[in-house]
């Protein structure tokens, strides 16, 4: 009998392509658990049909948003969360409750690994590595990302020749919960050239909003007055170059907490 891996699932391109690739190269039976911290467009019956269509043998669907908030998010408030003294944290903010519900479910559905969709270069890897392990040292951790050597045109074209079916062709790695959206990959890598339109989402792109433009510091200043258009312009989408915990400094990303500014600091780097 195949050892079973916990897939942390979100649907998108890496977590997708995994599944497959987790079954052809490792032998492991997939699990795959998806958490909704408040993502949009979150279809999660599509998510865990897609999931099994994929090849997982099972999968498993969470609502965690009310304690996403209530534990996570509103201290993140209260103690001015900002990374480097800039942007409000989203992403991060959520790690460490995916982390702990991924422990809970593989001990209930008897995994012995974890696998999570972190490259090899952000400080995603550090968060869900050292949580898991620090719940519980006996479970394995893999990041598939990590040790496959593709890069996202090679894992689409993978996607491509297994009828793994990719939204938008997998050209962002995004990232979203009820605090915030994070993007990255594709020309959201190159810190000379102003981020694309097309990696907005929730707020309106700059230069049709209006709002003032440092290209050279890398960083969108969005400010709005009124948090009720938050999603409409949003009070600010920084894009930032990040000193990462794997002494990797750069891949820049476009971070959104629409009206997120709002709860303290506001700073510019």
């Amino acid at each position: 009998m195949a050892q079973k891996v916990l897939l942390l699932y979100s649907g998108g391109l890496d977590t997708s392509v995994m599944i497959r690739w987790i079954k052809e190269n490792l032998g492991y039976d997939v699990v795959t658990l998806t958490l909704d911290v408040g993502q949009d467009s979150n279809d999660l019956d599509a998510i865990a049909q897609k999931a099994v269509k994929i090849g997982a043998v099972d999968t498993i669907t969470k609502d965690v948003k009310e304690e996403f908030v209530r534990n996570y998010a509103f201290k993140d408030v209260k103690a001015d969360g900002l990374y480097q003294g800039t942007y409000p944290l989203s992403t991060a903010v959520a790690r460490p409750l995916m982390a702990s519900v991924a422990v809970e479910v593989a001990h209930d559905t008897g995994c012995s690994i974890i696998a999570h969709g972190c490259t090899g270069k952000g400080n995603d890897q550090v968060r869900f590595d050292l949580a898991i392990r620090s719940l519980d040292s006996t479970l394995k951790v893999i990041a598939p990302v990590r040790d496959w050597n593709m890069n996202r045109d090679q894992e689409a074209e993978y996607a491509r020749k297994h009828g793994i079916p990719v939204k938008n062709g997998g050209k962002y790695s995004t990232d979203e919960n009820l605090w915030g959206r994070s993007v990255e990959g594709s020309d959201l890598e190159d810190p000379s050239m102003p981020v694309p339109e097309d990696a907005y989402l929730w707020v309106t792109p700059p230069l049709q909003g209006g709002r003032h433009i440092r290209d050279s510091d890398a960083w969108l200043h969005l400010r709005h007055p009124g948090l009720a258009e938050r999603r409409t312009h949003g009070s600010r989408a920084a894009g930032e170059e990040a000193q990462r915990d794997c002494w990797i400094k750069g891949g820049r990303g476009c971070h959104r907490p629409p009206g997120g500014q709002g709860h303290g600091g506001d700073k510019e780097p």
